[in-house]
Order: structure tokens, then sequence, then C-alpha cells
């Protein structure tokens, strides 16, 4: 990532990356850490599980899920946000995304935007020819839609001994919940 396009975190691609491979030391210390696999996940789905299951629950809050025939690695969680799901039928998405955001972050719970431009935006990409092509100059309204209402919590919050964190940051999210007065306050102010 290139730090030209904005800060070092924008997750930003301005110019194709390289295909590295891990060294015999990383190898072996991999290998090493494959003992302790499957208590790290079996720790990993019942925690963010748990999590999950609370925030459930919150209307017009989505949550992500798993295909029931497998498991998520849960490497980030993407929640999307709709007011008018939420009740706030006059509260524009991106207002109550930014207000949420204030309101768990003064909770404690370390929401942030990740990837905040659509892939075929990215400049590594904006200037593709070809069959294949995906560069910039159209739509991607899905996707702007989401990156427009969604927070997410990185992978940092989801370490398999995360239980006790995970269970601080729900109690936030219902806290906002049951505040949704204030979150609508704060976004109609924001206009």
């Amino acid at each position: 990532l290139s730090f030209a396009g904005g800060p070092w975190n924008d997750y930003v691609s301005h110019s194709m990356g390289w295909n590295h491979k891990l060294s015999a030391v990383q190898a072996a210390f991999t290998c090493s850490q494959l003992d302790r696999f499957g208590a790290y996940e079996t720790a990993r789905q019942r925690n963010v599980g748990a999590f999950l299951g609370r925030l459930a629950e919150l209307p017009g809050l989505t949550v992500p899920t798993a295909d029931p025939r497998g498991t998520h690695a849960w490497h980030i969680l993407r929640f999307r946000l709709d007011p008018e799901a939420a009740g706030l039928t006059d509260v524009e998405p991106g207002a109550f995304r930014r207000a949420v955001q204030r309101l768990l972050r003064a909770e404690g719970v370390p929401v942030s935007r990740y990837q905040v431009r659509p892939l075929p935006e990215h400049g590594v990409f904006a200037g593709a020819t070809g069959p294949g092509r995906v560069g910039a100059g159209g739509g991607h309204a899905v996707a702007r839609a989401v990156i427009g209402d969604s927070l997410t919590l990185q992978r940092r919050h989801l370490r398999p001994d995360a239980g006790p964190a995970l269970r601080c940051y729900a109690d936030g999210f219902e806290k906002v919940w049951r505040r949704l007065d204030i979150v609508a306050h704060l976004a109609r102010a924001a206009r």
C-alpha cells in the first residue's frame, strides 16, 4: 500500500504487489502453532458467536453470518446499519453510521471504517484494460452502500481470548441502542 493516496491504513492499492512466500523460519513457526489451532478455533467460534448473537437482536443492525455448512475465520466483522429499521425514518444512513460510531467509541467499542473505496476504484485497477477489466467508471452501487452504512471490528479484537472484551463490546452496543433518541439527535445535528 502506498502512502501517496492517503493515510498509511487507507487500504487502497496504488500499485501491483508481490507474491511473497514464507521463509523457512516463518514456516517452522507456523507449523509449531498448528497444535494450538483447534482450541483457538473453538474459542473464537464460541466468543464471536455469542457476541453476534447478542447484537443480532438490535433493530437496524445487521451482523455478519456464516454459512451453516462451514465455519468463518471472523477476521473482520462488518456491521451494516439501517436507521429506518431502527425506527429512525428521517435519519440519513451515513449520519446514522457516524453517530453510532461516535457513541460506540465513547463506550470503548473500537469500531472503525474499513476499505472505504470499492475495489474497482483502487488506483491499481483504474487504468486496467482487456476482457477482465474491473477499472473505475461505473456504479458499484452495492459496494458503495455497504461502505457507506457499515462499521467494522478488526481482527485484533477477535482473538481466542477476547471473550471478556467482546462481552463488554456487546454491552456498549446495547447501551447505545437503548438510547437511539440520542443517536438520532446527533445524526440530525450533523446535517
